[in-house]
């Protein structure tokens, strides 16, 4: 028994050990020869494209994310809906995409209407967003009036894409814009935001009604910030009362842009405008600012910078664009002097002051265009000629000038603006003489009867000859004469006697003293021997 199981045990053992190996080469050669790989199962949209293989995704492509499973939007049968969908369009979109419309201002028609596939593409598309086409060109083939090709200026934005300020399904403001109107426009105009922080704001620039003067899209005018038309119209359409264009005189900026003297959204000085007065007025009249800054004599307003207490900014009807008539433009400041308060006036007074002043500065007192007599030879050119003759007051000398004899030039109680009338006039200077001349029978005589008032070509400024002058009156006192059949012999005058000169002064004192005839001496032969020796006289 014994020997028995040693027996089997030893083969068995060999047999169990070959049987191992053939069945393990058995194995070898079975895959060597069939070979059994892995097999992933097939993906949701693997039958699908057996038919519609143009929906497999396209390298490049924006992809929509329901692509991978054809059966989340189609059923494998037709259940009713076009394209074998498993939901109405409508209510599939809103399956993964909830109604965002609900209290919103503003609601893209398609999105409203549910009508997603007008602007999107189902499965996949070149464009972001699985748009059907080019964001710009999709939106224009609905709203294509907005671009206007004839305008010269595009916002830059609008080239480029529609969304960068709409919304394309929803917004809380008007238009879809992704934010209040000026709120929008700050995300790329920050620096026009910074202007709300200057002293003037323009209103509509405050309210954020950017749209009052800009298109958002484009502007019919050329070389402008999207203006809505023409500037100067645009301003006048809100600033018609600060303009009359139908004065005569414009302001030269006028005729083309307001924004040459202000700014169109914010500034530091009055009136918007770009710099505070004078600075601003010096831009354009700089040869104004060097030539009169250096003079002397400034008009107090030109000194303060305060051109428009005498201008107007854009017209009138005055000359040099004037607040008002010139002379009552200056009397509105000077009236209250008393050099106006005469009876006559000087007629450049009547007509206008410049006719004498310089209206901002000058190198004169008084800001005189030119200092005395040189200003009234201006106009009184003849009297400049009679200052040149042999005998002359001396005007212009440094003795006198104009206003010794006539009055502030302006107004005067007397002719000829005249500081007083007939020889109290001349006392003013000639007191000895005058009043010799009062107790002579020349007394009343006017001095201007015999006397140029400016320059003679006589001596004395005598109006005559000395001996003319004196027989203007004194008729037969020179020469020989008849009367009543007698022949009278005066003494000779009016020229050289017995190597003398000999005038009518010669012997009479025509201002006096008081003696008869005028004589300087009470008898006649002292007179006489003081040119005739007593042995002449003899012989008379």
């Amino acid at each position: 028994m014994s020997r028995h199981r040693t027996t089997f045990g030893a083969k068995g053992v060999i047999y169990m050990v070959v049987g191992t190996i053939i069945v393990v080469l058995a194995l070898i050669t079975y895959n060597h020869y069939f070979p059994h790989h892995f097999v992933e199962p097939p993906s949701p949209m693997a039958d699908c494209l057996k038919c519609h293989g143009v929906m497999a995704p396209q390298e490049g492509n924006f992809v929509h994310a329901p692509l991978a499973n054809c059966l989340t939007c189609h059923t494998e049968h037709a259940m009713g809906e076009k394209s074998a969908l498993v939901k109405p369009v409508d209510e599939l979109c809103l399956s993964c995409h909830p109604d965002q419309s609900k209290n919103k201002v503003a609601v893209h028609a398609p999105y409203e209407g549910l009508n997603c596939l007008s602007c999107h593409d189902a499965h996949q598309s070149p464009f972001p967003g699985i748009l059907a086409r080019e964001e710009r060109e999709l939106c224009l083939g609905c709203h294509g009036q907005v671009e206007i090709a004839s305008d010269p200026v595009v916002h830059q934005p609008f080239t480029e894409s529609c969304i960068s300020c709409h919304e394309p399904h929803v917004s809380d403001y008007q238009m879809l814009l992704i934010a209040e109107t000026s709120e929008m426009c700050y995300l790329c105009h920050s620096d026009t935001e910074a202007e709300l922080a200057k002293n003037l704001a323009h209103q509509p620039f405050v309210d954020g009604n950017c749209l009052d003067c800009h298109e958002a899209h484009s502007s019919p005018v050329a070389a402008a910030a999207l203006l809505v038309k023409e500037e100067r119209s645009l301003c006048l359409d809100c600033h018609s009362d600060a303009v009359n264009l139908a004065n005569s005189v414009l302001h030269k900026p006028l005729s083309g842009d307001c924004s040459q003297c202000h700014e169109a959204h914010a500034s530091d000085a009055i009136a918007l405008l770009s710099e505070h007065p004078p600075a601003l007025c010096f831009t354009c009249h700089h040869a104004t600012r060097r030539e009169l800054l250096s003079m002397t004599e400034q008009h107090p307003p030109f000194a303060r910078g305060e051109c428009m207490d005498c201008h107007e900014a854009h017209d009138s009807p005055h000359v040099g664009l004037l607040v008002q008539n010139e002379r009552q433009l200056c009397l509105d400041c000077h009236s209250g002097s008393a050099e106006f308060a005469g009876t006559y006036m000087h007629q450049p007074v009547s007509e206008g002051c410049v006719s004498c002043h310089k209206p901002h500065a000058a190198w004169s007192s008084s800001l005189l265009a030119q200092e005395s007599p040189e200003l009234c030879y201006i106009c009184h050119s003849g009297v400049k000629h009679e200052f040149a003759m042999k005998s002359s007051h001396p005007v212009g000398s440094g003795k006198m000038e104009c206003t010794s004899c006539h009055s502030g030039v302006h107004t005067g109680d007397n002719r000829a603006l005249l500081l007083a009338t007939g020889n109290s006039l001349c006392r003013r200077c000639h007191s000895g003489e005058t009043t010799r001349l009062q107790a002579t029978v020349h007394g009343g005589i006017n001095c201007a009867y015999c006397h140029a008032p400016h320059g003679s070509p006589h001596l004395d400024l005598l109006k005559r000859s000395e001996d003319a002058n004196c027989t203007v009156c004194h008729r037969n006192k020179s020469g020989t004469y008849t009367a009543d059949g007698i022949t009278y012999h005066n003494h000779p005058t009016g020229g050289i006697h017995a190597g003398q000169a000999v005038y009518c002064s010669s012997c009479h004192d025509f201002h006096g003293p008081a003696v008869t005839n005028l004589l300087p001496y009470d008898g006649k032969d002292q007179l006489c021997i003081n040119c005739h020796s007593l042995d002449s006289l003899r012989g008379y």
